[in-house]
């Protein structure tokens, strides 16, 4: 049996794997940064934080890609590749980091649910206030009596 293309694809498997660990090591950071903006309320932050996770989204399915063509080139080449140590130990850590970004945007789904509540409630209130205050500003016969004008919205007067 030759193990010349094994060695060379365990090599390939690894540098894939090791890209694939820094970039979602990176993803983390910009997670944890999502989650900062969003409890922060820096919301001009956190739509470039956004775009930066789309674009992540986008990479994944390019990762994708690249480890289904090298396992399609030669399948038993690749299950012997991938039981190397290194390829496992790599695997490992992908899982791992892979698991603590979900985790993560879970938080951060959930805490921007909280938000968007929150702001949906305000601006309810908002409604209201602005409704009570049309009833006010039109009401006839104010606090001197009919045709005088209601100076609600004016203060000072």
């Amino acid at each position: 049996m030759d193990f010349r293309p094994t060695a060379s694809l365990e090599k390939e498997i690894i540098s894939l794997l090791k890209d694939e660990l820094s970039f979602y090591q990176s993803m983390f950071i910009l997670a944890d940064k999502q989650k900062d903006c969003i409890k922060l309320g820096r919301e001009t932050e956190l739509a470039q934080v956004y775009a930066d996770i789309t674009r992540f989204s986008r990479r994944i399915a390019e990762s994708e890609a690249r480890l289904s063509n090298i396992m399609e080139k030669d399948r038993k080449s690749f299950v012997l590749a991938s039981s190397h140590l290194e390829v496992r130990r790599l695997v490992d850590s992908l899982s791992a980091i892979v698991e603590k970004n979900i985790s993560l945007l879970n938080e951060n789904r959930s805490a921007a649910s909280s938000r968007e509540a929150f702001i949906q409630s305000e601006l309810q209130e908002l409604t209201k206030s602005r409704q009570l205050l049309k009833l006010f500003a039109g009401r006839t016969g104010g606090p001197g009596g009919p045709g005088e004008k209601n100076n609600l919205l004016k203060p000072g007067l």
